[in-house]
């Protein structure tokens, strides 16, 4: 009972209000960029008339550059940094109300102010759209985040390979990354920029880093 009463409240898929947008929680990065692909491709399917992958760090945004290479050329997919997308961008685009963009966030910032700017970018757009994030547990601050026994209950409800064509969505865990988030952004007040996640945690909150 008590195991099912935690894995209830660590994986639930509820409905939560102050929660913004989905949130895809995969195993390893290979299950994560797996799933992207099959969200792609489903939108394009649907006649998504945008797709934009968006990430925080060079490091990975040149990952989703050269995922996009892979692509079909008439694909309507572009990788962006977070950075770019700003409300004066957005609101600047050339728009119609039936139009509809997909902004794909493959990691999260470990600042809740910039890891906010996607859903800010969503909120000014004259258009229909939605912010996804699709999240590795590899990545170097949900492995911060997430103990060794959540790890472990995610993975057995994934499966052994974490190659499942299915993610986790969980609440719980989505309220533990803004929990972290929150520390984080008490302790660092003048940031390091840096060029990937691992590096940006090794400038700025070092502690976190095993």
């Amino acid at each position: 009972m008590i195991m099912l009463g935690f894995l209830k409240q660590l994986f639930s898929s509820e409905p939560d209000p102050d929660l913004h947008g989905r949130e895809l929680f995969y195993l390893t990065s290979d299950a994560q960029l797996q799933g992207i692909l099959r969200h792609i491709q489903q939108l394009v399917d649907s006649a998504a008339d945008a797709i934009l992958l968006v990430a925080y760090f060079p490091t990975l945004l040149h990952q989703l550059e050269e995922l996009v290479t892979q692509l079909p050329e008439d694909w309507p997919v572009r990788a962006l940094p977070a950075a770019s997308l700003t409300t004066q961008v957005a609101s600047g685009m050339q728009l119609r109300e039936t139009d509809r963009i997909e902004i794909i966030v493959a990691e999260r910032h470990p600042l809740p102010e910039t890891d906010l700017q996607p859903q800010r970018f969503a909120a000014a757009l004259s258009c229909r759209s939605e912010v996804v994030r699709f999240l590795s547990l590899q990545d170097p601050f949900l492995q911060t985040v997430f103990s060794d026994s959540s790890r472990s209950v995610l993975q057995k409800l994934m499966g052994e390979d974490g190659q499942q064509s299915e993610a986790i969505e969980s609440n719980m865990a989505t309220r533990r990354v803004l929990k972290a988030q929150q520390d984080l952004a008490a302790r660092v007040k003048a940031p390091v920029p840096a060029e990937s996640l691992q590096q940006w945690l090794q400038l700025n909150a070092p502690d976190t880093v095993h």
